[in-house]
């Protein structure tokens, strides 16, 4: 077991503004005093500006005296999700406790200090957030490997994967079961090719034990996918660098055969996932989302892009 990625110590429990708290102790005054007043639009912060926002979440990063902190707000829609979440528990709650795990597993991940929940009449979650320092001089794992890509270099990425494959493998052997584990979630740090920082642990679900080798599989299918092998513009190179990823981690995890083997079982694998992404996508387009807006004019559905003004479009069809 390694050292942990960083020195855990117990939360303080706080009760701010309807919601329960749990901060590390060295932030409580960031707590108290910047984003207890906006926990639940953390992007009003002063200085905030926002990184991601969908229907189910935003995140923004907010600048502190002690340091920028990426905070997060799990919106939870709906009563039958409020109803799940009497027995589930939220998503911050759930990304805080992998992050924990992980870190006292020795798992290079960012320092989780702020963990809210809000509840409602009966007890029922209307909100949760986290916070986690942000981990300085990185880069994005696909952006650095898609440079590397356009510069030819076959001396970086070998390195890039295998770190790759020590971090995928030390999250199986934590217990950590992560249904959306691909390249996006991982930062490469700017001094060294050979440590990689894991993030965005919300989906997480923790075992008691480490993955048996079927479940890692299944997991490592979409690692695979996300290596762009049904890209015409990247195929040939995602296949190059899964041939690199499954050397790596097979010299870690020998219960999955040999390096060939287990890159010809990923591929086919990842054609089965890429399949249902494409159907996803389609039907994306049906449904009223972040990106698709559905309408009633008159007898009429429309289905349009969001970004696309009704208006607009209306006219054009007249």
């Amino acid at each position: 077991m390694s050292e942990p990625s960083y020195e855990l110590s117990k939360p303080t429990a706080l009760s701010l503004r309807a919601h329960r708290l749990w901060v590390e102790p060295a932030w409580e005054g960031v707590a108290r005093e910047v984003l207890a007043a906006h926990l639940r639009a953390p992007e009003e912060v002063s200085g905030a500006a926002v990184v991601k926002q969908n229907r189910i979440r935003t995140v923004a990063r907010v600048p502190t005296e002690q340091g920028a902190l990426f905070c997060k707000r799990f919106q939870v829609r709906g009563l039958f999700d409020r109803l799940v979440h009497l027995f589930k528990a939220s998503s911050a709650r759930r990304e805080w406790t992998a992050l924990r795990r992980f870190a006292a597993a020795g798992i290079p991940v960012p320092r989780a200090v702020l963990l809210a929940e809000e509840r409602g009449g009966l007890g029922l979650l209307v909100g949760s957030n986290l916070a986690t320092v942000e981990v300085a001089s990185t880069r994005e794992l696909p952006r650095l490997i898609d440079e590397l890509r356009a510069a030819e270099d076959r001396e970086r990425r070998p390195r890039l994967l295998a770190a790759l494959a020590r971090s995928v493998r030390e999250i199986f052997r934590a217990g950590g079961d992560h249904p959306d584990l691909h390249l996006a979630n991982f930062l490469a740090r700017a001094e060294s090719d050979d440590e990689l920082v894991a993030l965005d642990l919300h989906s997480v679900r923790l075992r008691r034990a480490a993955l048996p080798a079927s479940r890692r599989r299944l997991r490592l299918a979409k690692v695979a996918h996300s290596f762009g092998l049904f890209d015409p513009d990247t195929a040939e190179e995602g296949a190059r660098e899964l041939e690199w990823f499954c050397a790596a981690y097979v010299g870690l995890d020998d219960e999955l055969g040999s390096a060939e083997a287990l890159a010809l079982d990923l591929t086919r694998r990842a054609r089965r996932l890429e399949l249902r992404r494409v159907g996803s996508r389609d039907r994306r387009c049906l449904v009223d989302s972040t990106s698709f807006k559905v309408e009633r004019r008159g007898g009429a559905l429309i289905y349009r892009r969001s970004e696309v003004p009704r208006e607009l479009l209306l006219a054009a069809i007249e």
